[in-house]
């Protein structure tokens, strides 16, 4: 979301990091991977490209601590109404959301 940290920056994915010797990117990609999501993370740059392919495997007490970070703290990060360049839309029905005119078609 405009103009909050990443999720990459969240003091628990940033502490996990730093105890397993990973970055906070392939910390998310782990925990998504052991959730059962396919993970198709985006980068241009080599290094970062290769980091991502590296496997981690988080420690069950470690998956939780990643998993409870939006539990009391619901945070989207991808909000179009919030892009530059800016989209019109009402795609999750949030707050930020609410006065955009245009919401995708479902079922259509």
């Amino acid at each position: 979301m405009v103009g909050k940290p990443r999720l990459t920056e969240h003091p628990t994915v940033k502490k996990i990091a730093e105890k397993t010797g990973a970055d906070p990117a392939q910390i998310l990609i782990a925990w998504g991977a052991q959730k059962g999501f396919s993970v198709i993370p985006k980068s241009v740059q080599e290094s970062r490209i290769k980091s991502n392919f590296k496997q981690i495997k988080l420690s069950d007490e470690d998956f939780q601590a990643v998993s409870d970070i939006g539990l009391n703290n619901h945070t989207r990060f991808n909000i179009p109404c919030a892009y530059d360049p800016f989209w019109p839309v009402n795609l999750f029905n949030e707050p930020e959301e609410a006065n955009e005119p245009h919401k995708p078609l479902i079922g259509a």
